[in-house]
């Protein structure tokens, strides 16, 4: 696994930029964003699949700990983005996007997921596993599993929920609006926090700084971009900001929380004059959700068959593949599921 994941870092590295004499000012524009998208999820797909072995050698025991290393920080990303993305489209299409945010962002995330469950339902049935209507109907709404991840689904369509809610009350103001879309990330973490693990919500907190870094994006600038000096204090002080909370993150939950905030901040400020993009990594950021929500169809088929077990690095380049081609085909069924969302809509004609 180790020579898979030295390609892995071979492959961030290729079309690296560093701009020395200014800022990259596009770095929070959507090819970026999707190049960064890119890195995490393939980190997610290499956590996923090595956790399925207890046992490995000296060199896959290296992969092994840096994921536990990076842990939950490599979904911090996509919800630190999806929070400044719904921000951003409140702020330049007004109430009627917040009007239309259960259509078309809440439903069709909840459709295209409940689209990639029925796949898991089909391969459960297909192997004599017949799941009971109540696992189903929990599957179907990101709270049960037929095998696949889900517990990412469930938070972002609840952090959707909550901007829609707080820009339903608060409409223009779109201060008050992320005060309460915080507010509710907090309760949130709250009411998880007595019926799931730590991951359903230890990170959920990302979204709601995406919301304010969208308010705030400018002057933060500001303070950051206004040399090259400050810049580094800036980044080298939330990396060691980084690594002393997640010394304690097993000892506090405070902790935990600071030691993910303050490493969106560093891949933030790091973005700014560091370019990790490359047309690799932008497809495949393109194709976040197929690769989360699918990539474990390969992994249980392989493990049902024992091909997992007993061809470890066979089955892994199998998953990447089939995993890529899962995804690639499920990005047109999405963009059609787009189309249609996009018909369902309210006009606010006062807004």
């Amino acid at each position: 696994m180790l020579v898979f994941f030295g390609l892995y870092v071979l492959l961030c590295l290729y079309g690296i930029k560093i701009n020395t004499k200014g800022f990259n000012f596009d770095y929070m524009s959507r090819e970026k964003t999707g190049s960064i998208k890119g890195i995490f999820v393939i980190l997610v797909l290499f956590s996923h699949y090595i956790n399925y072995f207890s046992e490995l050698n000296a060199t896959d025991s290296i992969v092994k700990f840096f994921m536990g290393f990076v842990g939950q920080l490599m979904v911090t990303m996509f919800l630190f983005y999806s929070g400044y993305g719904i921000m951003e489209s409140i702020k330049k299409k007004g109430f009627n996007y917040t009007k239309n945010l259960p259509l078309q962002r809440i439903f069709k995330v909840l459709f295209d997921f409940d689209l990639a469950v029925l796949l898991f339902l089909i391969l459960n049935l297909a192997f004599g596993k017949v799941p009971s209507v109540k696992q189903i109907f929990l599957s179907l709404v990101a709270w049960g599993s037929l095998g696949n991840s889900q517990w990412y689904i469930f938070a972002i369509l609840c952090t959707y929920l909550m901007s829609f809610i707080a820009h339903l009350i608060f409409r223009k103001n779109h201060y008050l609006a992320a005060t309460l879309t915080t507010v509710l990330c907090v309760l949130y973490v709250l009411l998880l926090h007595e019926v799931q693990e730590p991951h359903w919500y230890n990170t959920v907190i990302c979204y709601a700084m995406g919301v304010w870094y969208s308010l705030l994006r400018e002057k933060i600038e500001k303070v950051i971009q206004k040399n090259n000096i400050v810049w580094t204090v800036s980044l080298t002080a939330s990396v060691v900001l980084m690594l002393i909370c997640q010394h304690f993150k097993n000892e506090s939950f405070i902790a935990y929380e600071l030691h993910v905030i303050f490493f969106v901040v560093a891949v933030l400020i790091f973005t700014m004059k560091v370019s990790l993009d490359n047309a690799v990594l932008r497809k495949v950021g393109e194709w976040v959700f197929g690769i989360y929500v699918l990539q474990r169809l390969p992994m249980n088929v392989l493990g049902y068959f024992g091909i997992r077990q007993s061809h470890m690095y066979i089955s892994f380049v199998i998953v990447v593949i089939t995993t890529i081609l899962l995804a690639w085909g499920f990005s047109y069924v999405s963009g059609f599921t787009g189309k249609m969302a996009r018909k369902l809509k309210f006009v606010d004609k006062k807004s």
